[in-house]
């Protein structure tokens, strides 16, 4: 019985180890935008949501999910795009895919904006494989804790 419980203890600190450093959305963290592409911006952070036409039958929610929760938390703070990465009209003259290493059929981009240049930006690249009763908990979170760190997800 001891082991079972000193065996729970260390998976449990394990866990909560993990979740205090990255939820199981979060992914690469970069330096820079669309490789010094000017894109037009009003100054606020960004939020590109960029789908392809993979096929992904939980991808249709997970855009809805995400969408509302802009809606009702950040819209009007952040700008938002949904954006087909692999469609050559909707992601006009930037080269999404190649900048920010697109390859799921679903990705969330957190682009942070700092005097008018994008800056660091943050990958969520799993939004496709989810858990619908904390997803938008998830989410909300790692947007917020990106923009109001200012682009370091990591700092106090």
């Amino acid at each position: 019985m001891k082991k079972f419980f000193y065996f729970f203890s260390f998976y449990f600190f394990l866990i909560c180890s993990a979740h205090a450093q990255l939820s199981p959305y979060s992914g690469y963290y970069g330096e820079t935008g669309p490789d010094n592409q000017s894109f037009e911006t009003n100054g606020n952070p960004i939020i590109f949501v960029f789908y392809n036409n993979d096929d992904c039958p939980s991808c249709p929610e997970a855009l809805d999910l995400i969408e509302q929760a802009y809606n009702e938390n950040f819209e009007g703070e952040y700008n938002f795009y949904i954006i087909n990465y692999e469609n050559q009209e909707e992601s006009g003259n930037y080269l999404f895919a190649e900048n920010y290493n697109l390859e799921m059929p679903l990705t969330v981009v957190l682009q942070y904006v700092q005097n008018g240049q994008l800056t660091k930006y943050q990958k969520l690249p799993y939004l496709y494989n989810f858990n619908p009763y904390t997803f938008q908990e998830t989410f909300i979170e790692e947007v917020s804790t990106f923009f109001e760190n200012e682009g370091d997800p990591f700092s106090d």
